[in-house]
């Protein structure tokens, strides 16, 4: 699935757009971005079932956002669908590897934690855009447990890195 279908899974990344395109802190527009969609992102907590998952999701999801171009545009709807794709790979990975070590990875381990993270971030998301996601970690699954296979030849940063390459195809 490309990123241009992903754009209509989640309404809440559209709610975001404002609190990136008018950042105020012009000594740090990144951190001040960031802070800010912290903020909204966290106004939605009511509505998960796992607070702690949902904001470690925000913040990283926020951080994203943050670090790659923004603006008014249609480019912001791109930046938050690559940073909602990746960053739910990030934490399917990182919570498998926290619970159960790579070490024991399977392919249904990995799909059924992506689907977690994304039920965790929207719970009320309708069907359609519920089985787009699903697709995200089915096409991601395969891709994930080969990267998990080789994790001690990476460093965190190219462990990521292979992320955001996994995560932009598909």
């Amino acid at each position: 699935m490309r990123l241009d279908k992903f754009i209509r899974i989640l309404p809440l990344t559209i709610a975001l757009l404002p609190c990136f395109a008018h950042a105020q802190d012009s000594s740090s527009p990144a951190k001040q971005s960031s802070t800010s969609c912290e903020t909204k992102w966290m106004m939605n907590v009511d509505q998960t079932s796992d607070e702690v998952t949902f904001r470690d999701f925000g913040q990283k999801y926020c951080d994203c956002t943050a670090s790659l171009p923004l603006g008014p545009n249609a480019g912001s709807t791109k930046t938050n669908a690559i940073c909602m794709s990746r960053t739910a790979l990030y934490l399917t990975m990182d919570n498998i590897g926290a619970d159960e070590g790579l070490s024991n990875l399977t392919e249904d381990k990995i799909k059924s934690s992506c689907n977690d993270i994304w039920g965790i971030v929207n719970p009320n998301i309708d069907a359609v855009n519920k089985q787009k996601n699903s697709k995200i970690c089915v096409c991601a699954t395969p891709k994930l447990n080969a990267l998990a296979k080789d994790k001690e030849n990476y460093t965190d940063r190219e462990w990521y890195a292979k992320i955001n390459e996994i995560a932009a195809g598909c």
